[in-house]
């Protein structure tokens, strides 16, 4: 039996860990359970690992080349935490070959007990027969209103071709993570003389997100960067053309949507102008998303996951 444990921090108080880890245990013991998958929280692994020196403990780890080494303390805290991590786990997984690309040349020792395993969208985002004929003319985002998701590179190019659009309109669907964002977002937008619709205080229910990725006919994420970026692979799913830039997960969208550099406002509004121009382009690329997409059915993913614990 495997057990996923999604505690995430890794450098919490020992005091806490240790309990968290007797406490996992007994539970472990109660229901036989003879591995567990845990996301990050290396402490209390290390911890629990102890307790149950049989017990087989496997981790995903998220970590991307431009986000740890902009802190040198935190450079050397993720490196610490990786040995920890190596040094008890059966194997060691991520979502992305950037993202495995970027673990192995931070920290080569991970390359024996690294593998690649996708991240799974759930049924529900995969769209269904007869869905997807009513769309209306909208550039769809769908991430937390926030610099590191960049929404004002995305209404700078938007509104740079809106002249040429003006039957097009951008909506943003997210919450406002770092309090002034959006009322930065709001001036900019009145500055440049467009709009943006939609904003949630909340995260949304899995329903209300559906609805919206059914009514836009684009949908565009211009991060600094992503750890995966699952809303991207949500939306190729939807049968959305997909315009992103080139950060941990964009591998996906290559050879079906539009990937351009990062910040690069030009290059974003060249592509989001593609895809607003033409039916044909926003359809091919829908078709080719949607069957670049199956790898990623959930059942998949976990049957794959499953597979390879077996053969270990």
């Amino acid at each position: 039996m495997i057990f996923l444990n999604n505690y995430r921090n890794d450098f919490t108080n020992p005091i806490i860990q240790w309990q968290l880890a007797m406490q996992l245990n007994t539970k472990i013991r109660e229901a036989g359970i003879n591995m567990m998958l845990f996301r990050n929280n290396s402490m209390a692994a290390l911890f629990l690992k102890l307790l149950n020196p049989r017990l087989k403990i496997a981790f995903n780890i998220g970590i991307e080349q431009d986000s740890y080494e902009k802190l040198p303390y935190f450079k050397f805290l993720v490196y610490i935490s990786l040995i920890a991590k190596t040094s008890i786990a059966h194997f060691l997984y991520v979502n992305t070959q950037q993202g495995y690309n970027s673990s192995i040349a931070f920290a080569p020792f991970l390359k024996k007990k690294l593998k690649i395993i996708r991240e799974g969208i759930p049924e529900r985002y995969f769209l269904k027969k007869g869905e997807g004929k009513h769309r209306k003319k909208i550039v769809l985002c769908v991430a937390r209103l926030t610099p590191n998701k960049q929404q004002e590179v995305l209404i700078r190019a938007f509104a740079s071709i809106h002249n040429k659009h003006k039957d097009w309109k951008l909506k943003l669907v997210g919450w406002d993570q770092d309090g002034d964002y959006a009322i930065y977002l709001a001036n900019l937008s009145d500055k440049l003389g467009i709009w943006w619709e939609g904003m949630h205080p909340l995260p949304m229910d899995d329903i209300a997100l559906r609805k919206e990725y059914l009514n836009a006919s684009i949908f565009c994420l211009p991060s600094l960067q992503e750890q995966p970026g699952t809303a991207r692979t949500e939306a190729m799913a939807m049968g959305l053309p997909v315009v992103t830039t080139r950060t941990n997960g964009s591998e996906f969208v290559e050879g079906s949507g539009i990937i351009v550099p990062i910040g690069d406002e030009k290059a974003l509004a060249k592509g989001l102008d593609k895809f607003m121009s033409s039916a044909n382009a926003r359809d091919e690329a829908s078709k080719r998303e949607r069957e670049d997409v199956e790898q990623f059915r959930a059942i998949k993913v976990a049957k794959e996951l499953l597979d390879y614990i077996k053969s270990c």
